[in-house]
């Protein structure tokens, strides 16, 4: 969702530096039967969020 979101905001000449990033934290679904720590989570989010969200977004 994220790299759609980024994909289209580039497509239609957002200027990304003046934009502001406020993400959930990545989890599992519901039918999910493995808990997760909230380190486990924390890593997901974050490499979620380094892969997807270009480099000009100056805050998340």
């Amino acid at each position: 969702v994220l790299a759609a979101v980024y994909k289209a905001l580039n497509d239609h000449h957002v200027y990304l530096e003046g934009t502001l990033l406020k993400p959930n934290m990545v989890t599992a679904g519901h039918s999910c039967s493995k808990k997760y720590t909230p380190q486990d989570i924390a890593i997901a989010t974050v490499t979620t969020l380094l892969r997807t969200v270009p480099a000009a977004v100056p805050g998340i």
